[in-house]
């Protein structure tokens, strides 16, 4: 079988070690060393490319998705499709491309691809808090999967999120970007700076980030 490994662009700085807890994968997808995934596919297929009248095809038996940073999480939490913008950014190709490989794959494969998207992700979002959040009196209590670092080099390996009054909640809704402004209240950071290092993480840490905003706002609860 062809080993096809899609790059058609540069990567994103992403972690080179992978130390995060084992993904529950669907069957044919195998973990790396680095965090990345490989899934091989059980029907695959070729793409075609037509240029005048000569045609191209290119088979594809395997895909290899990768870590997503924090940037990139964001722009799938506010993307319309964001199946197909998280495709693209996992597999490090365009959306263009991202979309025609999507359409050519047997559906079968095409779920195992989404499952393997939505794990570097850090799982399915079924409301509430993510499962590396605990729920105290004072407030939310979040450790991250890579730890993160400010400008000035402090490292973050958890957040502790403290309760909102109603008050604090719509100053934050109110603001340009609730993730920065929650995340530098919670750290001292300034939003700029906060948003910086929620960019260079991990896009899991960021859905985890926006997940206990949510439950705090007391949505999803």
């Amino acid at each position: 079988m062809t080993r096809i490994v899609i790059a058609d662009e540069l990567p994103e700085e992403i972690p080179e070690l992978y130390e995060g807890p084992a993904m529950d994968l669907p069957a044919g997808a195998e973990q790396q060393g680095d965090g990345s995934v490989r899934l091989t596919l059980d029907y695959p297929k070729k793409l075609r490319f037509k240029s005048g009248d000569r045609v191209r095809e290119e088979p594809i038996g395997d895909l290899i998705f990768h870590r997503m940073t924090g940037a990139e999480g964001r722009k799938i939490i506010g993307a319309k499709n964001s199946a197909l913008v998280g495709f693209s950014a996992s597999a490090r190709v365009t959306q263009a491309r991202a979309s025609l490989i999507l359409n050519a794959l047997d559906a079968a494969d095409g779920m195992a691809a989404s499952r393997v998207v939505t794990e570097l992700l850090g799982g399915p979002a079924t409301g509430g808090l993510p499962d590396d959040a605990t729920s105290t009196p004072e407030g939310v209590r979040l450790t991250l999967l890579f730890p993160m670092s400010d400008e000035e080099g402090t490292e973050y390996t958890e957040f502790l999120f403290p309760r909102m009054t109603v008050a604090q909640r719509d100053q934050a809704q109110a603001s340009p970007d609730v993730l920065n402004f929650v995340l530098g209240k919670v750290t001292g950071l300034t939003p700029k700076a906060a948003g910086e290092m929620l960019d260079k993480g991990d896009a899991a840490d960021l859905r985890s980030v926006n997940r206990v905003i949510s439950f705090l706002f007391g949505l999803g609860r």
